[in-house]
Order: C-alpha cells, then sequence, then structure tokens
C-alpha cells in the first residue's frame, strides 16, 4: 500500500487534505491499489495546526479508504487529535466503525484488485468515462469500487457540497430512501447535498449491493485481553441493499451468495417478511437462532427465499459466512447512520501536554 506523504495541517490545494483525493485516485491509476493518509495531515512547519473540524472531516473521509489511521503530525501538542474532547471521540469511533462494517466490501475489492489490477480507491474516469464533470479538476471526487460514489468536504467552514451524480435513482450511504431528481440532458443528476461537520456525502449506485460485517469489532490484528474482541468474534455478515428505481436487484454475486430482488421499496419493512412462507419472530437475546427479524431487517441461516409484502428476495449458492441479515440501505448502519453530535468547533480544551 501507498500513503499520502506528510501532508500539510490544513485546506490548502497545494499540500493539505484535497490531496488525499488526487493523490489516492492517480496512484491507482498507476497501479497502486491500497491507499491511506496520515488523518487530519502530518506537517505543521508552514501551515497551523490541524483544528477540530479538519480533523472531523479527514476523519470521516479515511474511514472510506482502504487505511484509516490516525497520526499525532509534527505538532503533536498543537495539533487537534480523535481523543482531544468527548464529541471528536465520539466522531472517530463513529467513523472507524463504520470503516471496520465496510471489511467484506475491503475484501472483495482487494480479491478484484489482484486479480485485475483495479485500485480500491478509484478515479471517477475509470468508473464513468462518458461523464467528464465527474472526473474534471477539482471534482473531488473518488469511488470505493464501482458503486460506492465518495464526495468530501475539503473546504473550511463549508456545511453543504454540490456534485454530479451519474443518473437518478442513487443512495445517500446511510439515508433511508434514494435521492429524488432527475437527470438533465447530459444524463447527470446535479445535487446540493447537506453536510454537517460530522458528515460524509457518499452515495451508492441504485441496484448496489455492499456486503458488511454484523458486528463492529475494537481490533483486526488479534486480541488477547478479556472483553476486546478481534476478527474471530465477526459472524455472519449484512446486505446492504439499494434498489434501483424499479425496486429490482439485477442477479448478483456477493459475499458468495448470489442475490435478486423485485419490488423493494423504501418502505419495505423486512422485519415483517416470510422466510420460505413462515413468518419472522423477533431475535431476542435468549432466543438469536435465525431465521429471525432484527431491528435493522431479516436475519436468516443460508439461502432461500424473503418475501416482504410485495417485495421478493431470493438468496442462492454458498454465501462467505452465516448468518446473513438482509437490511435496507442505511438501516444496516444501525445507530451509525445518525449523525454525531457536536456543538462547538473551537473548545477551549488545552493541549494534553501542557
Amino acid at each position: 500500500m501507498l500513503w499520502g506523504g506528510d501532508q500539510d495541517t490544513d485546506w490548502d490545494r497545494d499540500d493539505g487534505l484535497p490531496t488525499i483525493i488526487s493523490i489516492a485516485t492517480h496512484v491507482g491509476l498507476s497501479g497502486v491499489p491500497v491507499f491511506g493518509s496520515d488523518i487530519a495531515g502530518y506537517s505543521s512547519f508552514a501551515a497551523p495546526a490541524t483544528t477540530k473540524e479538519l480533523f472531523l472531516r479527514w476523519d470521516a473521509l479515511a474511514a472510506l479508504q482502504p487505511v484509516m489511521r490516525t497520526h499525532h503530525g509534527s505538532s503533536e501538542c498543537a495539533n487537534w487529535s480523535f481523543d482531544r474532547d468527548a464529541e471528536t471521540l465520539a466522531h472517530h469511533r463513529r467513523w472507524a466503525s463504520v470503516h471496520v462494517r465496510l471489511l467484506p466490501l475491503f475484501r472483495a475489492l482487494t480479491k478484484e484488485a489482484v486479480a485485475s489490477g483495479l485500485p480500491l480507491v478509484r478515479h471517477p474516469w475509470l468508473v464513468e468515462p462518458d461523464h467528464p464533470p465527474l472526473w474534471a479538476p477539482h471534482a473531488d471526487l473518488f469511488f470505493l469500487g464501482d458503486d460506492l460514489l465518495v464526495a468530501p468536504v475539503v473546504t473550511e467552514g463549508a456545511t453543504t457540497r454540490t456534485l454530479d451524480l451519474p443518473g437518478e435513482g442513487w443512495w445517500p450511504l446511510l439515508g433511508q430512501s434514494p435521492i429524488q431528481a432527475k437527470p438533465g440532458p447530459d444524463g447527470l443528476v446535479a445535487l446540493e447535498a447537506s453536510a454537517p461537520v460530522t458528515e460524509l456525502p457518499a452515495f451508492v449506485r441504485p441496484g448496489a449491493v455492499l456486503p458488511l460485517t454484523r458486528q463492529v469489532v475494537d481490533s483486526f490484528y488479534g486480541a488477547t485481553e478479556p472483553g476486546i474482541t478481534d476478527r474471530s468474534d465477526l459472524e455472519g455478515l449484512t446486505l446492504a441493499l439499494y434498489p434501483d428505481t424499479a425496486g429490482a436487484l439485477a442477479p448478483q454475486e456477493v459475499a458468495g451468495v448470489t442475490i435478486e430482488a423485485t419490488n423493494l421499496s423504501p418502505t419495505t419493512d423486512l422485519t415483517k417478511a416470510t422466510w420460505d412462507g413462515s413468518s419472522l419472530p423477533a431475535c431476542t437475546a435468549s432466543s438469536p437462532t435465525p431465521p429471525c427479524a432484527t431491528p435493522a431487517g431479516a436475519l436468516l441461516p443460508g439461502p432461500g427465499t424473503l418475501s416482504a409484502g410485495t417485495a421478493t428476495i431470493t438468496l442462492t449458492g454458498t454465501p462467505d459466512a452465516t448468518p446473513i441479515e438482509l437490511a435496507l440501505a442505511g438501516r444496516a448502519f444501525g445507530t451509525l447512520a445518525n449523525p454525531t453530535p457536536m456543538t462547538n468547533l473551537t473548545p477551549d480544551i488545552p493541549p494534553p501536554c501542557e
């Protein structure tokens, strides 16, 4: 993997936050499949120290790249860090948890990189070569794989983000309904996305399915302390469903299972579905055995057919792991879809080493 170098701890296009997008996408074009950066930059020799706002923006961006790495930087005492105050720690915990949930997607894209050379973080030209506005200079966009379009906020003080989406029906990654806008003559949907300081505009292609872990664990690298979880504690998969404008998922293989669906809508209630003709009881701590209904959707023992109202979802094949939870769009992320509370971007908190 490659990391972005010692970025300045600022918003400048010369060597600050925006360069993380251009470096990631262009080294991907050059054959480097895995990329990461020092969250909130490193070099403060000619730049101001990292601010809380810069940390929050960079942190969320890094969660949707393969390597999510914090660093104290060259001005360890002055730079804002992930644990400087309770709000920042809660923000970092949330986006680090999103990063953990995306592990099956990162794994699948890594296998694709080995087989084809395609990078995990993709220049928009690789994915949408017929839509130049997406890959124009300073478009500030990247794709994670082919189906997840990420539009980070790289301007200090901004709380909205303008971008173009290639066609209609795209879903906010953490949202519960698709974008309701029609494309113009160029096939693009012009969007001004709300982007509070803790949020990252990210959009999923209509018809896509994202594989997620079902749980958030403390470590990817093994743990021996009691109460600290690692990858060995992961059980099963969650498949986040983002149907197209017709409510369909075309047959596709995700994490070893082939899934297809019809008549899904944002209001489809998978918690009240039937599985191979039988109603789903609620999953409980004392009775967690699938098939059963979770707060987000339906937990299934393996391949079969799920029906919810007029919607039908069919699973076939041999999944990478079981049980399999099915959930619509942002519901798959549970409470991680909720914005992090943020009250003060300039708190008067002394650096920890003074």
